[in-house]
């Protein structure tokens, strides 16, 4: 696993351009770090709501379920899967 963060870190896979279009058309361009931080940070997202939904916590009468560093946690833990997910697909559908 460290070899392929190290692979991974390069500034060559970082800098790696990736292409996402969105369900409505909309299409973004950006970095394959960028783009795997901010797939890792919508599942965060996801996860968190069900999370909430399931024990009947409404988000808009509190905050105390607000922890931004699980959410900067999920992130680093997963983004490197998500690389892997955006290379194996040339464009990817999100949203």
């Amino acid at each position: 696993m460290v070899k392929i963060k190290k692979i991974l870190n390069s500034e060559n896979i970082k800098n790696h351009p990736v292409v996402i279009k969105t369900n409505n058309g909309t299409i973004h361009e950006m970095s394959l770090f960028e783009a795997s931080r901010w797939f890792s940070l919508i599942s965060c997202v996801d996860i968190i709501g069900k999370k909430l939904e399931r024990d009947g916590i409404d988000p808009n009468e509190t905050n105390n379920w607000l922890k931004p560093i699980y959410f900067q946690k999920y992130i680093d833990d997963t983004y490197i899967e998500n690389m892997f997910n955006i290379l194996d697909k040339e464009v990817c559908t999100t949203l």
